[in-house]
């Protein structure tokens, strides 16, 4: 785990100092020795088991903003003594880590979330803009507990709006957690209607779960990756409705 980040690039932080990175996994293969290697001769293959080498079990790899999950192969090629430095290379690799994420509680089992959203029902956001109108949603998300490879699912309903509707949207959002700090932030964000929707119209719900950006659910004494789902409905006065479920994803 590191601060690295790929997204930020420049603008982000710098990598950890080595003694303060948190390492899932070392491990070193001597591949082969004491011989003479020739161009365009036999490939020297090598494996290992992708396993924890520390207390920390495996977490998926992940590209964050605040810090990323990172898997690499360094590769060094020793010379003979007296002879130029050694030849260095290094590869990144993607790790999945099957049951990651898994709660004791919830297991692979689905645990489906009835909603209905009224002007009532919420907090006034000072920052959603235009005045509030009459309003009402309902819908179900098919299961709360994700798993990485199956589509997050579900449908919304309007029974009634004052106020003509611009677009309906889906948002996945990530929140990592580290240095005491909480951080949200967006990884895709998906339109399921454009403009006015009928009334009592089921409108399906339907997204799937990027690779590198997101990953198995994971709670580290150090660090938290843990997700969001934002419904969305922007009406044509401007005002914006942003509805929040939090979601767990697992391998």
């Amino acid at each position: 785990m590191d601060t690295v980040s790929l997204i930020r690039g420049n603008l982000g932080r710098p990598a950890l100092p080595k003694d303060k990175r948190i390492i899932f996994m070392t491990k070193k293969v001597n591949v082969a020795e004491n011989g003479m290697l020739f161009s365009g001769g036999d490939p020297l293959n090598f494996s290992f088991k992708l396993e924890s080498t520390t207390t920390n079990p495996l977490i998926d790899s992940y590209v964050g903003v605040d810090f990323s999950i990172i898997y690499k192969v360094n590769i060094t090629l020793l010379k003979r003594r007296g002879e130029a430095k050694p030849l260095e290379a290094t590869a990144k690799f993607d790790c999945r880590v099957p049951g990651g994420g898994i709660s004791a509680e919830l297991g692979r089992g689905n645990k489906s979330q009835d909603f209905s959203i009224t002007p009532d029902l919420l907090n006034p956001d000072p920052k959603a803009g235009g005045k509030v109108p009459r309003f009402n949603f309902c819908g179900q998300i098919a299961s709360v507990n994700c798993c990485f490879d199956e589509p997050f699912d579900g449908h919304l309903i309007l029974k009634e709006s004052e106020i003509m509707i611009k677009s309906i949207e889906i948002q996945l959002v990530r929140v990592e957690t580290f240095e005491g700090k909480t951080n949200a932030t967006e990884i895709q964000n998906i339109q399921v209607a454009d403009g006015n929707v009928l009334a009592n119209l089921e409108i399906p719900l339907y997204m799937l779960f990027p690779n590198s950006y997101s990953c198995a659910t994971y709670i580290h004494a150090e660090f938290k990756i843990e997700f969001h789902v934002n419904m969305i409905v922007i009406f044509h006065n401007g005002y914006q409705l942003t509805e929040n479920f939090p979601i767990r994803i697992y391998r």
